[in-house]
């Protein structure tokens, strides 16, 4: 136990040096604020001044006037964020996503908005113009996408899986409590009435005591490639995608057309969770 427990502190550490050299890359928010992100969240940079960077910025729109929201990932689940919200009335004045071929949904339903590829470039120019952020992008972007909004002062919405390390998610919940913001993972499967109900039944028992629970997952068998072997050489990068920041705070790999953008990044663990991570939050929490 006390081996395991010394492995788990020593990924913690790592994880916290990667995500601390591709978080700081935030010129607005520098070494000051995000560090504080990573460390408790419990320090506040006098010297800063501005709304969004002393964090004093209104909490929520007015009630005359619509949500701003921002996207990080505009394809896949972040192309139905995308579509999903619009029907609910709100603006989006930015958005971002590595691979420009993506951005044509936004830019049809919110022609007006500034794309980037980078989100903490989007951040820096534009955390003053929005209000909350939905994020779509890969696992292992998870954690310094959502950090740096809630150290803004934004609310957040974060696909599941919420972290790529238990050490991530209770610093995002100390993040959460610090900066008063509105959080919620993204379960698409359960934020629906009928899986509401059943929980509703379940805690009210109706079905009696459960003592056991089977589920059963179509993935990874042909959905996306898991347990394969890192291919080698490298590809070159197409004009469309920021390869670098598509990376983020994985450690460095030669990009391979095909393999691990789009979709395919789940199977390798320096970008994904597994199936576990995929799929046991829409299989197990029931």
């Amino acid at each position: 136990m006390k081996s395991d427990t010394k492995q788990a502190e020593q990924v913690g550490a790592a994880t916290a040096t990667d995500r601390r050299t591709f978080i700081k890359g935030l010129s607005l928010a520098g070494a000051g604020v995000i560090g504080a992100g990573l460390t408790g969240c419990s320090v506040r940079d006098p010297k800063m001044t501005t709304d969004a960077q002393r964090f004093d910025a209104p909490p929520y729109a007015p009630g005359d006037q619509k949500v701003r929201l921002a996207f990080i990932g505009t394809g896949g689940m972040g192309g139905a964020h995308v579509e999903q919200t619009r029907e609910l009335g709100v603006t989006c004045p930015c958005f971002c996503d590595v691979d420009t071929n993506e951005w044509s949904k936004a830019l049809e339903l919110y022609p007006q908005a500034k794309g980037y590829q980078d989100y903490r470039e989007m951040f820096d120019k534009e955390h003053k113009n929005f209000d909350a952020v939905m994020i779509g992008a890969p696992d292992h972007h998870h954690f310094p996408a959502t950090i740096i909004a809630m150290q803004l002062g934004k609310h957040v919405y974060t696909q599941k899986p919420l972290t790529h390390t238990p050490w991530e998610a209770r610093e995002l919940a100390k993040a959460a409590k610090r900066y008063r913001v509105a959080t919620q993972m993204g379960n698409q499967g359960h934020a629906g009435e009928g899986w509401r109900l059943v929980y509703e039944w379940i805690r009210g028992g109706a079905l009696g005591h459960v003592v056991e629970v089977h589920t059963w997952t179509n993935r990874p068998g042909g959905w996306w490639p898991q347990g394969v072997p890192r291919p080698e050489g490298e590809d070159a990068v197409p004009g469309n995608l920021n390869w670098d920041v598509w990376l983020g705070p994985a450690p460095a790999r030669p990009f391979k057309a095909d393999t691990y953008h789009r979709f395919k990044w789940r199977g390798w663990w320096d970008f994904g969770c597994g199936a576990l991570g995929d799929m046991a939050c829409h299989t197990m929490d029931g």
